[in-house]
């Protein structure tokens, strides 16, 4: 939610204002497009660094993932990828409970092993291709934990 309000005042100082009642809704799909650029990025095997210069304005998670991306060495392009996707599904979720963005459904899915991008769409067990294994269900509590212990690692 820092991310949504820092981007929202950032917004809100510019020249050009959007329509109030579309701060919100404008902040979270730019958070997250922003997001999908740095993993865009990473999945062409570029650094991070040259997203958050295009940007005029960076969410902290995505200098966090650059700062992951700089000092840690150990992390492949790969790994910092996963981390990324798995920081666009906690956001897009936040967001859609926030209602900042809306949602066709509240369930998100990954579309197909290569595809750095979420789909929305409802997950049930006699859909093709469902794999349980992959299910993953967190508490809100677990959550806000993984972002924390995310952002300590660097």
């Amino acid at each position: 939610m820092d991310d949504l309000n820092n981007t929202i005042l950032w917004l809100d100082s510019q020249e050009e204002k959007p329509e109030p009642s579309e701060l919100k809704k404008i902040a979270g799909e730019g958070i997250l497009t922003c997001l999908e650029d740095a993993i865009m990025a990473l999945k062409e095997n570029q650094d991070i660094r040259h997203v958050t210069e295009q940007w005029k304005f960076v969410p902290r998670v995505v200098e966090e993932l650059a700062k992951l991306e700089d000092g840690n060495r150990s992390l492949s392009k790969e790994e910092l990828s996963k981390q990324a996707i798995t920081c666009r599904r906690v956001y897009k979720l936040e967001f859609e409970n926030e209602d900042t963005i809306p949602a066709k459904d509240k369930r998100l899915k990954r579309s197909g092993s290569n595809d750095y991008d979420c789909q929305k769409t409802e997950i049930r067990p006699d859909d093709p291709g469902f794999d349980s294994d992959e299910t993953i269900v967190m508490t809100e509590e677990e959550i806000h934990q993984a972002c924390r212990g995310l952002s300590s690692m660097h």
